[in-house]
């Protein structure tokens, strides 16, 4: 959301967004998936031709969103289930299937998650059903959980997600990933020692560009700016093809160490890199208006304005509006 900083001019200004591999607003990412996790995969059924000898005798049932039906599992090609449907034949949908054993029983070899594509779609309320279905049947699967818990921190059931995200981690005390999830979960609740905490037990298992980029951003929240600059100068070593990381490393410039061509110079990296980034814009102008050059400031927010309006985002095309008259 667009922040208004008064200094003599309205400084525009963006709060510097959760990030990564998991940088929540800029792009969004699931965990990866542990090794023989089937997060993607499709229950096929098939009646013909049908095969000689079914690789397992095992029944099954397969449910989609609407339908369901009973089956043989006969066994897997690739990433997808092979079943030979009694009642139905069953294919690929954008939510996937779940194939179970009778009675409930928990199967993790032949359970295809239902909520990681919904939460991909970005309906986490239905993926929160789905993978609670899943931890229930296997309350230590830790796939599901991390999803789960990113999924509730999506549509804010923090201390939720805090406590699967927990749980997770104890199941797998080495994966970078979930401590990250962890790290944005903390975040969210504004509870920034904690959340440094958890991404340099991330660190400390995995030198990741995004990490780096995560931590800057606590230590801004920390007001700890030189540490923060260091981090991003390490995100932008790793990945210098990163426009957020050049964007907010110049916002640590510009609001907090006052050093305006630097912030400048990282403006328009951020735009190099991404042309439609209508904040990098609106921040450049503003650095423009406060190194004496209108001409240049009043260019640069039209262009902010024009993206925001192309983007539908009306609040902000009013704010940078509001901006350019004041210039």
């Amino acid at each position: 959301m667009l922040k208004v900083f008064l200094s003599g001019l309205p400084w525009l200004a963006l709060c510097a967004t959760t990030a990564l591999p998991p940088r929540t607003l800029a792009a969004p990412s699931p965990l990866p998936p542990e090794p023989g996790t089937r997060t993607n995969s499709l229950a096929q059924a098939i009646s013909d031709p049908e095969p000689a000898q079914p690789a397992q005798q095992i029944t099954v049932r397969v449910l989609t969103p609407t339908h369901q039906g009973s089956g043989t599992l006969l066994g897997k090609q690739g990433n997808r289930y092979l079943v030979l449907a009694t009642l139905a034949n069953y294919h690929q949908s954008k939510t996937g299937n779940i194939v179970e054993v009778p009675k409930g029983n928990a199967a993790p070899e032949i359970w295809i998650q239902q909520g990681n594509p919904l939460r991909q779609l970005g309906r986490h309320p239905e993926a929160i059903i789905a993978l609670q279905e899943s931890t229930r049947r296997q309350p230590n699967y830790t796939p599901a959980l991390g999803s789960l818990a990113a999924s509730q921190r999506e549509v804010q059931q923090a201390l939720e997600a805090l406590a699967a995200i927990n749980k997770a981690i104890q199941q797998q005390p080495n994966n970078a990933d979930l401590y990250n999830e962890k790290f944005l979960i903390l975040r969210n609740l504004e509870r920034h020692q904690e959340a440094l905490a958890a991404i340099n037990q991330a660190l400390k298992r995995s030198e990741q560009a995004g990490f780096y980029y995560n931590r800057g951003l606590t230590y801004n929240a920390l007001k700890q700016y030189p540490q923060a600059l260091a981090d991003y100068n390490k995100a932008i070593a790793l990945n210098p093809k990163d426009a957020e990381a050049y964007f907010n490393r110049g916002l640590t410039y510009f609001y907090d160490l006052k050093q305006y061509p630097q912030a400048l110079a990282d403006y328009t990296k951020a735009i190099a890199l991404n042309p439609k980034y209508a904040e990098a814009y609106g921040n450049r102008g503003n650095t423009y208006a406060l190194m004496g050059n209108t001409a240049q400031a009043k260019q640069d927010l039209q262009t902010a304005a024009q993206l925001f309006q192309q983007q539908n985002r009306p609040e902000d095309y009013q704010k940078a509006i509001q901006l350019l008259q004041q210039l």
